[in-house]
């Protein structure tokens, strides 16, 4: 049960948040571009950045084991 937990949050939660994390970086850039001046970097910005790393980590490692997991199911098939 707290494997299932931890393969729905890496493989269905943490795209949509590394997705949110990218967006809002990319609005803090256009902001930057268009106003020609730096953004005001607030906690909630270092935050939600942060979050978005975070969840790119946790996304890999769960591919990575869901690979690993198929990998291995195809060696037992084969022996």
């Amino acid at each position: 049960m707290h494997n299932n937990i931890w393969r729905v949050l890496g493989l269905a939660v943490c795209p949509v948040i590394l997705l949110g994390a990218l967006f809002h970086a990319a609005s803090l850039v256009g902001y930057a571009v268009y106003s020609q001046s730096s953004p005001d970097m607030r906690i909630i910005d270092v935050a939600i950045m942060a979050s978005g790393l975070c969840a790119a980590f946790e996304f890999v490692r769960a591919v990575r084991r869901l690979i690993g997991k198929h990998m291995m199911a195809s060696l037992e098939i084969v022996k």
